[in-house]
């Protein structure tokens, strides 16, 4: 049996020639009679009469023609799963993010009590002051270092500083009732 049309890599079937997509001539006398019990475990080939060939069997690539077909991009499923991910995720962070950001004010604010109490030292020693002497925070001023605009600086929870009754008493945030508390 010549199977000369089985060469290079089945591109031969049944006279048609895949890589060039058309008949070639030189293979129309080289079919065995009985064509069809060898083109049968085939996939696509049909056996067809037109007008160059009489049973001529054509085979056509079906994968080809799925993955062209086949359109790209997500699915609605796909979308809503991602968005549920990013949800979940988010509902994580979030509270957590607002507990640091709270806290770390917190802690800037205590900063700011403590420089608030050394400036209130340094003055207390510099003019020898009693230890029940009285104080405001505009006699700090220049034992600070003061904000951008020249003002002493401010609780970042937007919360305001009051001298203690004496020198001996440190100075107070009016947030230090809040959890957490914004006390020296």
């Amino acid at each position: 049996m010549n199977l000369r049309y089985k060469e290079r890599q089945n591109s031969f079937v049944g006279g048609l020639d895949h890589s060039r997509r058309r008949v070639t001539k030189s293979h129309r006398s080289e079919f065995p009679v009985n064509h069809r019990s060898i083109v049968s475990g085939l996939s696509g080939c049909k056996t067809g009469v037109g007008l160059i060939f009489t049973g001529a069997t054509m085979c056509v690539n079906t994968d080809m023609k799925n993955k062209e077909s086949r359109k790209s991009g997500f699915t609605l499923v796909e979308i809503m799963i991602v968005v549920a991910i990013i949800g979940l995720l988010a509902a994580i962070a979030i509270p957590n993010f607002l507990k640091v950001r709270a806290r770390s004010q917190t802690n800037t604010c205590i900063n700011n009590l403590r420089q608030l109490d050394s400036a209130t030292q340094q003055y207390a020693a510099e003019y020898k002051l009693d230890s029940a002497a009285s104080y405001t925070l505009s006699v700090l001023r220049p034992y600070l270092r003061l904000d951008s605009t020249g003002n002493i600086p401010a609780c970042p929870a937007s919360g305001t500083y009051s001298p203690g009754p004496t020198v001996t008493n440190s100075p107070t945030c009016s947030l230090s009732s809040t959890t957490p508390a914004h006390s020296f």
